[in-house]
C-alpha cells in the first residue's frame, strides 16, 4: 500500500516513502524531515518543467526496477530530474547514452540540446565530446529544427569556431539567416533586441574566405535579395562587407514578392550550396581565390571591432579559414583495393592548398603525403660511430600503427607553420548508406630546415581500420565480394608564424 502521492502536472503517483528516500537524498529529506512542507500534505505537489513531467513516469520506473528506457528527445529531461533529486546512478546512464548516440537521424537529433544541457551542469568531458561532434558535422546539424530552436550562445559558439567542417562559408551563410528568421518570428522581441542578435551572430560570418564566384552566386540570390528586404531595419553595413550586395539589395527600389518565410528549408540548404557550385568555375579542381589587399583592407574598415558579442580566442580568428571540405580546401586521401594492399606499404599523395596567411597572398602550398596505413617497418640497421665501443646494431622492429607523413615543397615559404586536419569518416549506424565525420585529427606542425617532416600516428586505431573501410562502387559488382577503398580527408591551414628571436 502506497503511503505518499506525488502530484507532477497532471500526472498523480502512488508511491513509497522508503522506496524513493532509499533512492534519492531529495526525497529523503523532502518526505520524512519535519521542516519540509511537503512531509505533511498530501499529495506533494512537485513543479516540473513541461518536458520533465512527460517523461516523470520513466524517472520513477528507474527509481522502482533499476531500468531505464532513453531516447534522444528524453535523455536531457531524465537527466535533469536525476541532477535536481540527486538519484546518482542515473545520471552516468544519461551521460553515457549521449555520448554513444550523437550521431542521429535529421529529424531525430538533439545535440544542440544536449549540449546545452552539458553547459549547465559545468560537464567539460560531455560538453567537449558534443560540441566535436557539432563541429564535424555541421552539415547534418544545421539541417535540424534542434538548431533552429538554439539559444543565441550556442549559435555564437558554433559560428565563433575555427574548427567547424562545412562545405564553404556561404553554406554557413543560409543556414544563419535561417535561424535568424526562425528568431525574428518565433516570439515578440524589441526591435533593439534583434538588431544586438543580428549584430552579433552576423560579425561571425568569414567574408574573407568567400571566392570570387561565390561572391557572383550570391550577387544573384533571391534568398538573400528576399532577406534583406524583408529584414532591412535590422541589417547594417558593418554586418554586411559584401558592398555590392549592399548596393544591389538594399538600395534597389524594386517591388520584391513579400511572404512569411524564406523560399528554403532546412533540407534544402545543401541543394542551395550546389546551385552555387554549378556557377563556379575552376583549374587543376581548385577554386579560383580572391584574398586581394584591397577586399581584405575593407572587410577590416567595416568590421566593428567593438562588438561585445566576438568572444574568439583573439582577434586575428576571424579571418582565419575554418574546415572547408571543398576541392579548393580538402584532398582525398584514398587507398583503393585496401585488402590487396601490402602489409607496412606505403602510398603517396602530391596535392596543393590555399597559401592563405595573415596578409592574405594567393600562393599555393605543395605538399607530400605518405600514408601507411598497414603498419610502418624498420629494417635492421647500424649506427656508426655513436657507442664508445663501436657499432650499434638495430635490430628489425614494426611499430602497429595508421601513419601519415606530411612534408612540405614549399621551400620558399619555410619556416611554416600550419595546422593538419584529417577528417575520419564513418558509416552511420542509425542510417544505412549515409556517413558521418567521427572524428577530426589536429595537429599544428612548424616545417623548417630542421624540421622537413612530420609523422600523424594512430589516426586511426590499427586494430579497428576495418571499421572505416567502404566499398569503392555504389554500382552492382560481379564478384562475390566488392572492393573496400580506406580514405581519410586531410585539410591544411597555414596559421600565422611569429619567430622568436
Amino acid at each position: 500500500m502506497s503511503d505518499v502521492c506525488l502530484q507532477v502536472g497532471a500526472y498523480t503517483f502512488e508511491l513509497h516513502k522508503l522506496i524513493l528516500s532509499a533512492s534519492s537524498d531529495v526525497f529523503k529529506a523532502m518526505l520524512t524531515n519535519k521542516t519540509w512542507p511537503e512531509a505533511h500534505g498530501q499529495p506533494v505537489v512537485l513543479i516540473e518543467e513541461p518536458q520533465c513531467e512527460s517523461v516523470f513516469a520513466r524517472f520513477i520506473e528507474y527509481i522502482y526496477s533499476g531500468e531505464l528506457y532513453l531516447s534522444h528527445s528524453s535523455v536531457c529531461p531524465l537527466l535533469t530530474l536525476a541532477d535536481k533529486y540527486n538519484v546518482r546512478e542515473m545520471i552516468p546512464l544519461c551521460r553515457a547514452y549521449m555520448l554513444k548516440n550523437l550521431d542521429a537521424p535529421v529529424s531525430q537529433s538533439c545535440v544542440l540540446q544536449w549540449l546545452k544541457m552539458a553547459k549547465l551542469r559545468n560537464d567539460t568531458e560531455l560538453e567537449t565530446a558534443i560540441m566535436g561532434f557539432v563541429e564535424c558535422n555541421f552539415s547534418l546539424v544545421m539541417q535540424t529544427s534542434d538548431f533552429m530552436a538554439a539559444d543565441l550562445d550556442i549559435v555564437v559558439n558554433i559560428l565563433a569556431s575555427s574548427r567547424l567542417v562545412v562545405h564553404n562559408e556561404t553554406m554557413l551563410l543560409y543556414a544563419t539567416l535561417l535561424w535568424l528568421e526562425t528568431f525574428v518570428e518565433s516570439g515578440h522581441h524589441s526591435d533593439e533586441s534583434i538588431k544586438n542578435v543580428f549584430q552579433c551572430v552576423l560579425g561571425h560570418l568569414r567574408w574573407t574566405m568567400l571566392t570570387a564566384d561565390e561572391i557572383s552566386c550570391l550577387q544573384d540570390c533571391s534568398v538573400l535579395r528576399q532577406f534583406f528586404q524583408k529584414y532591412r531595419q535590422y541589417c547594417f553595413a558593418q554586418q554586411f562587407p559584401l558592398y555590392i550586395l549592399q548596393q544591389h539589395y538594399l538600395n534597389e527600389n524594386k517591388d520584391f514578392l513579400q511572404s512569411t518565410s524564406l523560399c528554403f528549408t532546412c533540407g534544402e540548404l545543401s541543394q542551395k550550396t550546389n546551385m552555387c557550385e554549378l556557377k563556379m568555375y575552376s583549374y587543376s579542381g581548385k577554386l579560383r581565390s580572391t584574398m586581394s589587399y584591397d577586399y581584405d583592407h575593407f572587410c577590416h574598415s567595416s568590421c566593428n571591432k567593438s562588438s561585445k558579442c566576438r568572444n574568439w580566442n583573439s582577434e586575428g580568428d576571424f579571418k582565419l579559414p575554418r574546415i572547408y571540405i571543398n576541392d579548393y580546401w580538402c584532398t582525398a586521401l584514398t587507398i583503393s583495393n585496401f585488402h590487396a594492399f601490402p602489409q607496412y606499404g606505403t602510398q603517396t599523395f602530391l596535392f596543393s592548398t590555399p597559401g592563405i596567411s595573415d596578409s592574405f597572398s594567393r600562393n599555393t602550398l605543395e605538399w607530400e603525403v605518405e600514408m601507411c596505413p598497414k603498419g610502418v617497418h624498420f629494417p635492421p640497421a647500424v649506427l656508426i660511430g655513436l657507442e664508445r665501443d663501436g657499432n650499434k646494431l638495430v635490430e628489425e622492429s614494426s611499430l602497429k600503427t595508421v601513419r601519415l607523413s606530411v612534408m612540405s615543397h614549399s621551400e620558399q615559404e619555410l619556416p611554416l607553420k600550419v595546422e593538419v586536419n584529417v577528417l575520419i569518416q564513418t558509416s552511420s549506424r542509425v542510417e544505412p548508406g549515409r556517413a558521418f565525420v567521427e572524428r577530426c585529427v589536429s595537429r599544428t606542425c612548424i616545417f623548417d630546415s630542421l624540421n622537413q617532416r612530420h609523422n600523424l600516428d594512430d589516426i586511426v586505431p590499427h586494430e579497428e581500420i576495418a571499421k572505416y573501410l567502404r566499398p569503392e562502387s555504389t554500382l552492382p559488382s560481379l564478384h562475390l565480394t566488392s572492393s573496400m577503398a580506406f580514405t581519410l580527408y586531410i585539410v591544411i591551414k597555414k596559421i600565422p608564424y611569429v619567430r622568436v628571436t
